[in-house]
């Protein structure tokens, strides 16, 4: 996660962004997974963490845990009982968690052009 600056709001609405993604992306799956609004603020809240949270020195680490989720959300639906459940919150996860990817993507194959 991004440092703190004195004076600045940024970093603080970048932690509150990651928290509050997580708790509704945990909160969506479980309730109301079809819910279009939830979707919207998944994605709007993770623009904001790719834009503030993740650092150049944390964005490998960073895309490896995406293709992680990414692997494992594919995977557990095969699970009785739970998998249907946890294949869901994983799911809305990885909708809270794209739109930050493809922005720290984006960011590293700019980077890597300028060099």
């Amino acid at each position: 996660m991004a440092k703190s600056k004195r004076g600045s709001g940024l970093p603080l609405l970048g932690r509150v962004s990651f928290i509050g993604g997580l708790v509704i992306a945990i909160l969506a799956g479980l309730l109301f997974p079809s819910n279009t609004t939830a979707v919207t603020i998944l994605i709007l809240l993770g623009l904001v963490v790719g834009l503030l949270n993740v650092t150049d020195s944390e964005a490998t680490h960073f895309l490896v845990a995406i293709i992680t989720l990414l692997v494992v959300e594919s995977s557990l639906n095969a699970l009785p009982l739970v998998g249907d459940t946890l294949g869901t919150m994983l799911n809305m996860l990885v909708v809270f968690i794209a739109p930050a990817a493809v922005l720290v993507a984006v960011k590293q194959l700019l980077s890597l052009a300028k060099n």
